[in-house]
């Protein structure tokens, strides 16, 4: 009796709604739009919250702050605070808010729905706006927050969470909730999407993506998912054909698109890169570079394409030499990754590393103090391909090429206690040492001793004194 009391809190969602959220997920959002303020315009329905909180997530998704500001000012004049429905629009433009970027606006109004905690809107407010809480705090709210509601967006987030704490059981709960109360969704392919990606489980997140591309034809998002995976294994002829499709679309305004297809040219021709290829590949990753740079943002990648096409080999040594220190884990992956997944890095190194710069890549074995002698393992040796360029999320970065990985890691002296010595701030903070002439003959020394005047060795090292000579 009591079980069918609570499911009787739970109205479910009108046709229209379910219609307008399929169009959502197609990306058809003009038409899910259009359905939504007819349904509001009419005034039949008795749940306009749902209806609000699509509009908001398809304008927020667009980047329509201007739409988003008309529409909470919209709900502001339809509160009727005698009505208990006040509770989920107050709460719903604390949403808005906290997509404008609002926080601290949203969160006075978050504060003064703290005690109204049965409603779903209200909590998805105190989750996204709230004050830091523990885990087990954020999975109560969530479990709270899905018992009386059959809105899309607020059982995503419910889902998410759980997935980002961890908590599959709970997990498990949401989604067979979201089966119940709206049927078939994206959001299982698009958790496990992004559970094989984050892990590099390329060939299984494909999988994923292909389904989703499959049953949602006019999604874009879920096109770049299934043509990237199809990059990343290696089916070139796929990610190609859906790249242009995407470019089309767009018509020829995202540089994401753009760089990728250069990207696929290129690894199309990796064995046999013809001059159409070539060409083609260099066409659009130059017209990728340029649009990133018209739109303030890193180039670097799109960079380093270029530079592979065109071989590099013209970039001169500097005359410039730096010893750059790896953590254990960094060194592992250096000689763990094959030599085409290592050929180019992208490192933070601050401002310092310049065009034409060597470095070499060293871990330490044992720490240098007064009474010992450190020793430095030489495990490879880059030069650098670009300025340093500053990127939003990785701060500066600079482009490095391989010059030589060592098949055994050469050993260097180090003595005195290095750390004792160093300044607080300064390219030490990236790991970077710069050296001189005289620590590059030493380095040159131990190097042949070790190898046996390998000439391997020698012709690398004949390059650096020839450009320590200009």
């Amino acid at each position: 009796m009591v079980k069918s009391q609570k499911n009787s809190r739970i109205q479910s969602p009108d046709q229209e709604y379910l219609q307008a959220l399929r169009l959502y997920w197609q990306n058809e959002k003009e038409g899910a739009l259009s359905l939504l303020s007819e349904r509001l315009a009419d005034g039949k329905s008795q749940q306009p919250h749902l209806y609000y909180r699509l509009w908001i997530e398809s304008l927020a998704e667009d980047q329509d702050e201007s739409s988003l500001r008309i529409l909470q000012r919209h709900i502001q004049r339809h509160i009727n605070y005698q009505h208990p429905s006040w509770i989920g629009l107050y709460a719903l433009t604390g949403l808005i808010h906290y997509e404008l970027g609002e926080l601290e606006a949203g969160r006075i109004l978050q504060r003064k729905l703290e005690r109204h905690t049965s409603d779903p809107y209200s909590r998805e407010l105190s989750l996204v706006l709230g004050p830091e809480l523990p885990d087990e705090d954020q999975l109560q709210i969530a479990k709270g927050m899905i018992k009386v509601t059959a809105d899309y967006f607020v059982l995503r987030r419910a889902a998410l969470l759980g997935v980002r704490l961890q908590d599959a059981t709970f997990s498990r709960k949401v989604m067979d909730t979201l089966q119940d109360r709206i049927g078939e969704s994206p959001l299982g392919a698009e958790i496990g999407f992004h559970k094989q990606f984050s892990v590099k489980q390329y060939r299984k997140a494909w999988q994923f993506a292909r389904f989703l591309r499959e049953v949602y034809p006019l999604n874009s998002q879920y096109q770049f998912y299934f043509a990237y995976t199809s990059y990343l294994i290696d089916r070139n002829r796929t990610a190609l054909e859906e790249f242009l499709k995407l470019n089309r679309r767009a018509q020829e305004g995202d540089p994401d698109v753009l760089c990728m297809i250069g990207a696929t040219l290129l690894q199309s021709g990796r064995k046999t890169m013809s001059d159409k290829l070539r060409k083609r590949s260099e066409y659009y990753l130059e017209k990728a570079r340029l649009r990133l740079k018209s739109q303030g943002l890193p180039t670097d990648y799109p960079t380093e394409l270029l530079l592979r096409i065109n071989d590099n080999e013209d970039v001169p040594n500097s005359g410039r030499h730096w010893i750059v220190k790896l953590s254990a884990k960094q060194c592992y992956d250096l000689y763990q990754k094959p030599e085409h997944r290592i050929e180019y890095l992208h490192r933070a190194m601050g401002p310092y590393v310049k065009t034409g710069d060597v470095c070499m890549f060293v871990s330490e074995s044992r720490v240098a103090d007064n009474q010992d002698v450190g020793i430095w393992r030489l495990n490879a040796i880059y030069k650098a391909l670009s300025d340093p360029e500053w990127h939003p999320t990785h701060r500066w970065q600079t482009i490095l090429k391989l010059q030589m990985r060592m098949e055994v890691s050469i050993p260097l002296e180090i003595e005195g206690n290095q750390k004792e010595r160093l300044p607080d701030d300064g390219p030490h903070r990236y790991g970077l040492y710069e050296i001189d002439d005289s620590a590059m003959v030493w380095i040159e020394d131990s190097v042949r001793t070790f190898t046996l005047d390998d000439q391997a060795f020698v012709q690398v090292f004949a390059e650096l004194k020839l450009a320590r000579s200009v």
